[in-house]
Parts: C-alpha cells; structure tokens; sequence
C-alpha cells in the first residue's frame, strides 16, 4: 500500500492548473512576492522549505512544461527560464528545487510512449513532483 508524505500536494490540498505562460508568469511573480518574505530566515536558519516546497507545487508552476494536449500550459522555454528566474531573484534555493523535475518532464516529452506521457504528465498536474532517477534515452 502506498503512503502518502504529509508534504505532499495531494495530503495538503488542490493543485492549480495554470493554461498559458501568461498565467505562469503571474503565479511566478505572486510565489516569488511569498518565498523572498522568508528566504534569509530560512536560510540563516537552515531550515528545510517543506511549506514552501508544497506551496511552489500547489501553484501549478510544476506543471507548466506539460503540453497543452495533456491539460498542461505547454510554457515556452523562454517562458520556463524567466518563471525559474524570477522565482530564483525571490529565493534561489527553491528556484534550483525542480530541476530534475522539469528535465523528467521534457525526457517524458522526448522520448516516452503516450501511455506513459498521459499518465506522467496527468500526475504532474496533479501536484506530484519527479526526481532524477531515470536512464537515458537509447
């Protein structure tokens, strides 16, 4: 039986579903107004973003390179960078956080079946996060 994280979107409410990179703009500069009010506490701190983390997942900024033929915003790479970018001017330490989860998302994009990529990308929009454990493609 699986068991849910107690900081993980699904155990701490709705994910928003952001359609275009306006709107991904948008929740990037409403996010980055909530991280940079704590970040030198966090850091001076040391403690761990798991809140901040589950609210960054919450705003559907996690989502945003799903294509739009999955539900997702299908967000430029320019777009993709600049939401990075200002998230980063706010707290850099929670820019860098999903990486490893957009490159999954593009490897889905690039190289997997449309099984795989409808039921990755539908977990995505629902607020799970991926990590880095995969192989290359070929």
């Amino acid at each position: 039986m699986s068991q849910v994280h107690p900081h993980t979107p699904s155990a701490a409410g709705p994910v928003a579903v952001l359609r275009d990179d306006a709107e991904a703009l948008a929740a990037a500069r409403a996010l980055a107004a909530e991280f940079a009010a704590g970040a030198s506490a966090r850091d001076r701190e040391r403690r761990l973003p798991w809140d901040e983390v589950e609210r960054f997942s919450r705003s559907g900024l996690w989502g945003i390179s799903v294509p739009k033929a999955y539900g997702g915003a299908g967000v430029s790479s320019v777009t993709l960078a600049e939401v990075v970018s200002i998230l980063a001017a706010a707290d850099s330490s929670l820019a860098h956080i999903p990486q490893n989860h957009y490159y999954a998302l593009e490897v889905l994009r690039v190289g997997a079946s449309e099984a795989q990529q409808r039921l990755f990308y539908g977990l995505a929009l629902q607020g799970q996060r991926f990590g880095n454990a995969l192989a290359e493609i070929g």
